[in-house]
């Protein structure tokens, strides 16, 4: 398992600037199920890179389980949003690293979903991301500016979380 972070601090990209979520597990663990949660097969499809040992994603993705995902990533984004806003949470506390962590960046994976749904192109990179829409959604540019998020949270806290539920809940129906 070492391995792992030895490929991963070794790759041409520098650490700090990139995420690595490695998942360390063998054969019998990927088909047993029970990591089912942390390993769904969109996602290894469309966001995993092999470093270590055996392919083991080699089918297509079916739509309908890019759907499922897509879906129930919007519902725990949904979820946040809601939370923020039934409890009032302090402006002080809806930091861009709060909701980019909580809402915005898994709010990007379920827009990626959503291009392939509608366009059949996965966007890896945000910039791409961002083109694939004719008019982007403001997620994503809250995701890309977080001076924009400061400026419009505080300005009127109730309006852009509300702004944002709206957009998930668009994305749901």
């Amino acid at each position: 398992m070492t391995k792992i972070g030895d490929i991963s601090r070794n790759l041409p990209i520098n650490y700090d600037k990139m995420e690595i979520n490695s998942q360390c597990m063998t054969i019998k663990e990927f088909n047993s199920g029970f990591f089912s949660k942390f390993l769904a097969y969109p996602i290894i499809y469309f966001e995993g890179v092999l470093l270590f040992g055996d392919d083991i994603a080699k089918k297509n993705v079916q739509d309908v389980d890019v759907e499922n995902i897509y879906k129930g990533f919007l519902a725990e984004i949904l979820l946040s949003i809601r939370h923020y806003i039934s409890v009032n949470e302090p402006v002080e506390k809806l930091t861009h690293h709060k909701i980019k962590t909580w809402v915005l960046k898994p709010l990007m994976f379920a827009l990626r979903l959503e291009r392939y749904l509608n366009k059949k192109e996965y966007p890896l990179k945000i910039n791409d991301l961002l083109s694939a829409y004719d008019f982007p959604p403001k997620s994503i540019q809250y995701f890309m500016n977080n001076e924009k998020w400061d400026y419009d949270i505080k300005t009127n806290k109730e309006k852009t979380l509300y702004e944002l539920h709206e957009e998930v809940i668009k994305l749901l129906n």
